[in-house]
């Protein structure tokens, strides 16, 4: 044990004397440190105990003695160092970088008098404020300014930049989001002959627009980007769809849709804010089936697809000014559709603010190998305060599904 401490001290010894060593070869570079930590002038003191206590108490009285502005030296930390701080009565004064390379290391300054003197005789000492200066004259000449800020006002000028100016053709051809105004449709074709329309209007922003195809036409609304998509049921196998936009502005895309020769499909379309329900009911189902397609059961064309039967389309917006509404039933032809009738019905509901009046609407049948069909029609809503709907069951043919 003893001689396990008897290492220790030596190890420890040797560490804290070639500690020592590194700290009085560097001495100059522990100084810039310091001075850039405390952002102030360093003095600088001998290493030797006795003589730095006896420095200290010396240069303490007569610090307090001559100025009173000048703090004692901080208690000296093993490395030989001392630090200190001044009293800068001028707090705008910025402090000056000095070169402490022309300091001897373990020199006794007494005063910044001293160390300026030492340092660089550019630097004066200031009694009053116990801080090192410079003088007034020693300023940066202009000439030494880089080239490119002589030039900045011209550069400035030549921006053109004026506040006053009007808004220029193109900048009033942007959105709120810094979009261009010109408008544009793109389609793609979806399964059960659905086409998948979408619009982009950015200087249009919750705006009516008309989509047209082949006598189906239908009222939206765009988003708050001036977006819009929708999924029109095709008409025709070569189907034009039209956007229309209330500043007279149109958009249109033709694009092939092959499954037409593989469905058969009825529209009903109508003006206006009344409520009306196309019903199809499918070989032989009633209101409860499933076969009971409608609103409230409308399907998908992928369930058609895969499963058998048909889907409904409920195109419009009811809350948009002058509405214009749809709803398309569709059956794709599969190995498993069965041979039948699909009985067509339309119902009519009164509304407080509809009640009593006469409605126009319009179906359009189209099947593959027979001719389109679109037909008008006009019939009357129930009185107001009526509690049944109006059920038209010879508004819309039936639809005959032949298996050969």
């Amino acid at each position: 044990m003893r001689l396990s401490e008897r290492k220790l001290a030596i190890l420890t010894g040797v560490f804290f004397a070639v500690a020592m060593t590194n700290v009085s070869q560097n001495g100059d570079a522990a100084i810039a440190f310091l001075a850039r930590m405390a952002d102030q002038p360093q003095f600088v003191a001998d290493t030797s105990a006795p003589q730095v206590e006896a420095q200290a108490r010396q240069a303490g009285t007569a610090r307090e003695t001559a100025a009173g502005q000048v703090r004692q030296p901080a208690v000296p930390d093993s490395a030989g160092i001392r630090t200190g701080d001044m009293t800068d009565p001028n707090p705008r004064r910025s402090p000056t970088m000095l070169d402490l390379s022309q300091i001897e290391t373990g020199s006794i300054i007494d005063s910044p008098a001293d160390l300026a003197d030492k340092v660089d005789p550019i630097l004066t000492f200031d009694p009053e404020g116990g801080a090192l200066m410079l003088p007034r004259d020693v300023m940066l000449p202009a000439a030494t300014l880089p080239d490119r800020m002589s030039g900045l006002p011209a550069r400035v000028a030549a921006l053109q930049f004026d506040p006053t100016r009007p808004i220029s053709d193109a900048q009033r051809a942007l959105s709120p989001y810094g979009m261009p105004c010109s408008i544009s449709l793109a389609a793609s074709v979806r399964p059960g002959a659905l086409v998948s329309v979408t619009l982009d209007a950015p200087c249009h922003p919750r705006s009516r627009v008309e989509i047209s195809h082949d006598g189906l036409a239908v009222a939206s609304r765009t988003n708050i980007y001036g977006g819009l998509h929708v999924l029109v049921p095709a008409m025709a196998r070569q189907a034009r769809i039209v956007a229309r936009l209330p500043s007279g502005q149109t958009a249109s895309i033709v694009t092939h849709v092959p499954d037409m020769d593989r469905i058969q499909r009825v529209a009903l379309q109508w003006r206006g804010s009344a409520d009306l329900d196309l019903h199809a009911l499918e070989f032989g189902a009633t209101g409860t089936d499933t076969g009971h397609v409608w609103a409230g059961n409308a399907r998908s064309a992928d369930h058609a697809v895969r499963v058998g039967g048909g889907f409904l389309t409920v195109l419009g917006d009811p809350d948009v000014a002058d509405p214009m509404m749809a709803e398309v039933y569709t059956l794709p032809m599969t190995d498993w559709t069965p041979a039948g009738t699909v009985r067509m019905e339309v119902e009519a509901s009164a509304e407080d603010d509809d009640c009593a009046v006469e409605i126009d609407a319009m179906t359009l049948i189209r099947a593959p190998g027979a001719e389109n069909s679109d037909v008008g029609l006009r019939f009357a809503l129930p009185p107001c305060g009526g509690k049944e709907p109006l059920v038209l069951k010879n508004a819309v043919p039936d639809l005959k599904i032949a298996r050969n």
